[in-house]
Order: C-alpha cells, then sequence, then structure tokens
C-alpha cells in the first residue's frame, strides 16, 4: 500500500512539472506572438522609402504653393494691418455679420453678389466719416463723389469695381488685416487712380498702415519647413 502511495505521489510531481512547463511554453508563445504583432504593426505603420519621398515632395509643393500665392497677393492686393477696434474695420466686421444674416436659408439665388463689395463699401463710407488733417479734402470728396456713383451701379459693374475684399484676424489677436483690390478707375483732380488707391490712402492716414511686399511665411510654413529639414537629416 505504501509503495502505491509513493509511485502515485510521484506521478502527480511528474504531471504538474509537466503542466507547468506546458504554461511556461504557452506563456512564451504568446509572447512571441505579440512581439511579433507589434513589429508587423509599426512595419505596416511605418512609411517605406517611396512614401517618404512622395511625402517630401508634396511639402516641398504646398511651401512653393504658398510662397507663389503670397507673391500673387502682394502685385494684386492692398494689405493694411491695424487696431481691431478702429471704426473702418468695425464698420467692414458689422457689413460682413449683416451680409451673412441677409443670405440666410438663400445662398443661392439671394442677388446680392459676393460680400466683397459690402465689406468694401461700408469700410469706404465709414472712412469718409471720420476726421483727417488738411490736405485730405479732396480725397475725401472724390471718394463720397464715388459712392453715390456706386450705389446706382449694376451688380455686374460692382463686381468688377471691387474684385476682392476680407478682413482676418492677424497674428497678433488685437490687430485686423485688411485685403482688398479694387480696380475701377476714377478722375483724381487732373490724374486718374483706382478707387482702392483712393481707400488706401484714406485709411493709412487713419492709423492702418499699409504693408508692401511679400507676406513672411505663417506658422504652419514653419511647421512644413522644419518637417522637410527633419527629413533631410
Amino acid at each position: 500500500m505504501g509503495r502505491r502511495f509513493v509511485k502515485a505521489s510521484k506521478l502527480t510531481d511528474e504531471i504538474m512539472s509537466l503542466k507547468s512547463f506546458q504554461s511556461a511554453e504557452d506563456v512564451n508563445a504568446d509572447a512571441a506572438a505579440s512581439q511579433q504583432n507589434t513589429i508587423g504593426k509599426q512595419q505596416k505603420e511605418s512609411p517605406n522609402d517611396e512614401e517618404v519621398d512622395i511625402i517630401k515632395v508634396m511639402l516641398v509643393l504646398l511651401l512653393q504653393t504658398s510662397d507663389r500665392v503670397k507673391s500673387l497677393e502682394s502685385t494684386s492686393f492692398y494689405l493694411h494691418l491695424g487696431d481691431q477696434t478702429s471704426p473702418i474695420v468695425v464698420a467692414g466686421k458689422n457689413a460682413y455679420s449683416a451680409y451673412l444674416a441677409s443670405i440666410e436659408g438663400n445662398r443661392k439665388n439671394h442677388g446680392k453678389g459676393p460680400p466683397d463689395v459690402h465689406i468694401f463699401q461700408a469700410m469706404l463710407e465709414a472712412a469718409t466719416k471720420l476726421e483727417y488733417k488738411p490736405g485730405m479734402q479732396q480725397l475725401i470728396e472724390t471718394a463720397v463723389a464715388y459712392l453715390e456713383q456706386f450705389n446706382k451701379m449694376s451688380l455686374e459693374d460692382v463686381c468688377d469695381a471691387v474684385t476682392y475684399c476680407r478682413i482676418h484676424k492677424a497674428f497678433d489677436s488685437k490687430k485686423a488685416k485688411v485685403q482688398f483690390a479694387a480696380p475701377a478707375l476714377l478722375q483724381f483732380g487732373n490724374a486718374t487712380t483706382t478707387v482702392g488707391s483712393i481707400l488706401s490712402r484714406m485709411i493709412t492716414s487713419q492709423g492702418l498702415a499699409r504693408k508692401y511686399g511679400k507676406a513672411p511665411p505663417g506658422w504652419m510654413e514653419r511647421q512644413l519647413a522644419n518637417l522637410l529639414k527633419q527629413q533631410a537629416a
């Protein structure tokens, strides 16, 4: 009886040892499989050389496009920078808000044209109501006369007169960036000028400084350039 008990005990120990060995093998196998899955996932998520080259080309193209657009803007638009609280800026922003409210629910057939003409008109009207230094009277009178003519124009003529006019928040949130293009010609004394030039001179005298040349790279452009440098390193 005692011998049988000893044999049974040894058999039990061998079985438990075998199970422990099998459990360790299972754990090792699971760990190896998990590691393999992780490596495979990383390989799938990591771009290959061809994908990296495509990304580089896209980054370069984005930066080149942005640079060319800014060059085009510098030759096509008047650009002014001033306080958000300027009466001219406030008038333009209010005109844009009123425009959006007026076309609510009917954005296709409202017959009001683009918002640009309304923003420009509001800014020009606001500019004519401000005080100026001596010597600006002829400029103001020219602007007032043009506004009378502007109000009688057809929608097509108005859109030709003002091709672009928007107000954006500048990098400094207290500043506004005013961009416009108004190529319509008008008589100013013995010379011919554009209505855009008239507004530009008026708002410059009111503290909205005119900016010349191509705008410097913005935050996103600098980020893209840094990514390219990291890839090249």
